[in-house]
């Protein structure tokens, strides 16, 4: 449960608060560099890719970092002294511990989230690549490019920052245990209309692959009934947000919903998921290692922490 809430702290971070390094260059013949330059357009149109530049957390990102890192921070706490039973949460010297291990974690993850970045960008790129024809990126690359195309993809991009912004918020509420509190409308109408406007996120329907593949192949589908519990969730946080997208784009979203359930659609997002699926596996390596490099680098300092801090003499720890 850690290993996966940590990676979704630092993918978080990376994609919506961070720039990368540029994508790595495509490698290989003539042709294949064609397809990968393609490819890339595509993923940079979607912003389905980090963008160059420098490292920029604004505050509020700060801030949600920071409180997202708590349970990291804690779950390395408790493996200071085990055998201490009084050594939790409920201790007086906890959190001073806490806080030292989460500067020293921050620090390191803050480090390592380009290179993660650069690796997000080439994992993200190459797999989607291996699951479109050229055809298939010459029609993407036609719609994309014409007026209503381009309205898309601008839609899709406040979409989908509103959605990353909602699933933020609830992995901040989450780790506060606060609750969402009830919507402040009774209208049936309104409340439709936003859960219309979040299942046009390139989130749900790469999900709703997700699903399908999942059913296909007789696996287990109960965990997907969470999707619409967080989504409902979403569309009361970002209520203000959705309710102005859809005044926007009133005149737009029949279109839309028509692109996104012909088979181009489907075929798009479903290669979406598959290239997100292959980082989801890379992610989980590269947060793996990172924990155990993080734990190996700072676990007997932070046990000296510990042990000044609680008034054991430093002869008695070792």
């Amino acid at each position: 449960m850690l290993r996966r809430f940590a990676i979704s702290v630092l993918l978080s971070a990376a994609i919506a608060a961070l720039a990368a390094q540029p994508p790595a260059t495509a490698t290989g013949n003539s042709a294949t560099s064609v397809k990968i330059a393609k490819v890339q357009q595509i993923l940079d149109a979607m912003s389905f890719s980090i963008q160059p530049g420098g490292i920029n957390l604004t505050s509020t990102d700060q801030s949600q970092f920071d409180t997202m890192l708590g349970p990291i921070a804690e779950s390395y706490a408790a493996e200071l002294d085990p055998a201490n039973k009084a050594w939790n949460r409920s201790h007086p010297k906890w959190p001073r511990v806490v806080d030292s291990i989460k500067g020293d974690v921050r620090t390191t993850m803050l480090a390592k989230i380009p290179e993660l970045a650069r690796r997000t960008n080439v994992t993200i790129r190459d797999d989607f690549s291996s699951r479109v024809t050229e055809g298939d990126l010459d029609a993407a690359l036609a719609f994309f490019g014409s007026p209503e195309g381009k309205r898309y993809l601008a839609f899709e991009r406040t979409l989908d920052i509103i959605m990353s912004d909602g699933m933020k918020s609830l992995m901040l509420m989450a780790a506060q245990n606060r609750k969402v509190d009830p919507p402040k409308t009774r209208s049936e109408a309104v409340l439709k209309e936003r859960t219309r406007l979040l299942g046009l996120s390139t989130f749900y329907h790469m999900t709703q692959a997700q699903f399908e593949q999942a059913k296909a192949a007789h696996r287990d589908t109960t965990g997907f009934a969470g999707v619409g519990i967080m989504m409902g969730m979403i569309a009361i946080l970002k209520d203000e947000a959705l309710d102005g997208l859809a005044k926007t784009y009133s005149g737009d979203l029949g279109r839309f919903e028509e692109f996104q359930q012909s088979p181009d659609g489907k075929r798009f997002n479903a290669a979406l998921f598959g290239a997100t699926a292959a980082l989801g596996e890379t992610a989980g390596n590269d947060m793996k290692a990172l924990q155990d490099e993080i734990r190996a680098k700072n676990i007997e300092q932070w046990r000296k922490t510990y042990r000044r801090e609680v008034g054991i003499p430093e002869e008695a720890g070792k």
